[in-house]
């Protein structure tokens, strides 16, 4: 039988307070002979990895304090209240040790995680990250019949930025130019770098004229923004936007990364749309 904690929070700290309370029965039912109180670091790390840091000690306090009352129930006796207070306090200290351990693991697991899916120069996602996420959106669309559209951004002679300026110039335009990109998609666009100067993005839910809309705003803002910075650097965008969602993400890709090489070919600094009436094997039209 497999365990899991429930999704949400509430569900997790009621999972957790049981979990403490028949804890606190079996302590109490047992007596002083036998020793429960290793048990209480399970819901304390529990808490720790699940809900972080300030859960962690509120469940040590708390296991302290239900730890403290059994005791008292199931007739222990120490020789003074000294005793009492300062066994109550060791028992504080190690179950706060545990979760405040087990807390920094999980945060490091998290800051690992996040920074193995996130591109170090931009802070934009990485390819492997628009990849594992990307797929749930695509879904989500097919489901639900709602058009997509997924453009492939390449930067327009950023090779000569890095052989005149060097390559700190060249990654403060990287970094410029995702300032940009994001400042005019949605929270719920996927935005990405794929390597070198070149750009993933996936706009759920966009209809083929807010999908070429908002792209044409990308490619001036770049445009605008490197002209401020005396840079002559500018985008090439290839985008497909589908009335249906297809199967295959990289198909999505390839056929937006072909369009973007069109667009670089007929002149560069635009945006070249193609949509896709139904199905990939469906009618289409720039």
């Amino acid at each position: 039988m497999n365990f899991s904690l429930p999704q949400s929070r509430n569900g997790r700290l009621a999972a957790i307070f049981l979990a403490i309370l028949g804890i606190a029965l079996a302590d109490w039912a047992t007596g002083s002979e036998i020793r429960v109180y290793p048990f209480y670091f399970l819901p304390i790390a529990l808490a720790a990895y699940a809900l972080g840091r300030n859960a962690a000690i509120s469940t040590s306090l708390l296991c302290t304090g239900v730890w403290v009352v059994t005791k008292l129930l199931d007739g222990t006796q120490f020789s003074s209240v000294t005793v009492w207070i300062w066994n109550s306090a060791a028992q504080a200290v190690a179950f706060l040790l545990v979760g405040i351990l087990v807390s920094q693991v999980r945060e490091s697991l998290e800051r690992e995680r996040e920074s193995a899916r996130t591109d170090s120069l931009t802070g934009l996602l990485n390819s492997r990250a628009f990849y594992e996420r990307a797929p749930a959106l695509v879904g989500l669309c097919r489901r639900e019949h709602r058009p997509i559209a997924i453009a492939y951004i390449d930067l327009d002679r950023f090779k000569t930025v890095n052989d005149a300026h060097g390559h700190k110039r060249g990654d403060e335009t990287l970094r410029i130019v995702a300032e940009v990109m994001k400042a005019n998609l949605r929270n719920t666009d996927l935005l990405a770098r794929f390597g070198g100067d070149e750009f993933g993005l996936l706009l759920p839910y966009a209809y083929p004229d807010l999908a070429e809309a908002t792209l044409e705003r990308i490619r001036l803002s770049i445009e605008s923004r490197m002209r401020a910075e005396a840079c002559d650097v500018t985008a090439s965008i290839g985008a497909v936007s589908y009335s249906d969602a297809p199967d295959s993400l990289e198909e999505m890709i390839q056929a937006a990364d072909s369009l973007m090489y069109s667009a670089k070919e007929t002149g560069r600094n635009r945006v070249r749309v193609k949509v896709i009436d139904g199905r990939p094997n469906g009618t289409g039209r720039n």
